[in-house]
């Protein structure tokens, strides 16, 4: 059966997602490497500028990379290929900025030009190799045919009754072909975005069973995903007032 186009869509919004998550967690993980990182505040302004080109060059010949530096008016630039990383130095100050690929940009002063190098040296480092698996995956994991995803529809609307309702707990239900988004008030007023997969729920209700009775921050790769929303007291309220179960129209 040919897919519709919301579908495809929605594949590609999971792929969108894993991506993202993904390259979090690198960015976190090179963050933490960054902690306790000692400035060498001896070196000059020029100094620290020429260590800064020296050890960009040992990377691209390390890594096979294509080096690039010119000047352009205050500043100078170095790009390692095909990456790309860009390095953009200030060079009245010395301090530069790494910007890469899927990462925040990120600053430095002159002095800690080693936790620069550092910071590019970690991110070629990266494997991306489980990214490419796990999204060359994600039609076998998510995607359900017609009837099927009908049925698991039901399952969850009735289990958000079951467990939600008859506690009177306060949650809006938004669904597509491939998950379900539930928006819960708990009883300590909290509130929780909870994101099921239909697929890994078809081969396990108790998923969401377990988290419904035990609501609480939850992470099952590829199949839930439960984390606190960030509202206030006057958000949550108006939430209480105006929730309902709320089914949008299936993908």
């Amino acid at each position: 059966m040919i897919e519709n186009n919301e579908t495809c869509i929605e594949l590609n919004e999971i792929i969108y997602q894993i991506s993202g998550e993904f390259w979090k967690r690198a960015y976190n993980k090179l963050l933490l490497n960054q902690h306790n990182y000692e400035h060498d505040q001896s070196l000059t302004v020029l100094q620290s500028f020429s260590e800064l080109k020296k050890l960009a060059k040992e990377i691209a010949a390390e890594n096979s990379f294509k080096y690039k530096g010119f000047t352009y008016k205050e500043n100078y630039y170095i790009s390692l290929g095909p990456a790309p990383i860009y390095i953009c130095i200030e060079k009245k100050t010395g301090d530069f900025f790494v910007s890469v690929p899927h990462l925040k940009t990120k600053t430095f002063t002159h002095s800690e030009y080693l936790a620069g190098i550092k910071w590019i040296k970690g991110y070629v480092d990266i494997d991306v190799n489980p990214l490419v698996r796990r999204t060359e995956l994600v039609r076998e994991k998510f995607y359900l045919n017609e009837k099927t995803f009908k049925i698991v529809m039901s399952s969850i609307q009735a289990l958000c009754e079951t467990f939600l309702e008859t506690r009177c707990l306060k949650y809006k239900l938004r669904q597509s072909h491939l998950k379900s988004n539930i928006t819960i008030v708990s009883k300590d007023r909290k509130v929780y975005e909870v994101v099921v997969y239909h697929k890994a729920f078809s081969k396990d209700s108790s998923i969401l069973i377990n988290l419904f009775n035990n609501l609480e921050e939850k992470e099952i790769e590829d199949a839930l995903n439960c984390y606190e929303l960030e509202f206030t007291e006057n958000e949550i309220q108006e939430f209480i007032d105006g929730a309902e179960t709320v089914l949008e129209e299936a993908i």
